[in-house]
């Protein structure tokens, strides 16, 4: 068991009272309602327009860190997917020398894919992270959006 919190109150005297939550507890998540992932969908619709305005150099753009940010966070709502089915590593890759690929169910017909690369070129190593919304459609999954993030040194999960 680990404590997840502590409810203190000391205008009532009333002494610590930790608050536990079971491993069983902490790896059950509920599915993130149909709602929000279409305001989801929505916000990534818009950063993807927005970044046709923000031309330039930089890599990847504000508009991409900020929709990989929200893509991150919504995989918290979800579970890592431990074992894919076929059909999922046919879809969203495998793990690789310079590749690792992490699945997240946030919903029975919503995935989250993060993708890190590890990458060398002339500016040194660094790591490519792309999150990817897909929804299934029927018997397909369809990407929805996504957003990527760098940073220097190779940095891939286990």
């Amino acid at each position: 068991m680990r404590i997840f919190g502590v409810l203190f109150c000391t205008l009532l005297g009333v002494a610590i009272f930790p608050i536990a939550m079971t491993a069983s507890a902490q790896q059950k998540k509920t599915e993130v309602r149909a709602d929000v992932l279409a305001q989801i969908e929505q916000e990534l619709a818009r950063l993807e327009k927005q970044g046709e305005k923000e031309k330039g150099p930089v890599y990847p753009r504000p508009c991409e860190e900020v929709a990989y940010m929200l893509l991150v966070g919504l995989t918290s709502q979800g579970q890592l997917v431990k074992e894919p089915t076929p059909e999922e590593i046919q879809q969203f890759g495998k793990n690789g020398i310079d590749k690792r690929v992490q699945i997240f169910s946030v919903a029975k017909d919503a995935r989250v894919v993060i993708i890190f690369s590890a990458i060398q070129d002339r500016t040194g190593y660094w790591t490519s992270k792309t999150a990817t919304l897909y929804r299934r459609q029927g018997e397909k999954w369809v990407e929805r959006g996504s957003g990527s993030s760098a940073v220097d040194g190779v940095s891939l999960p286990d």
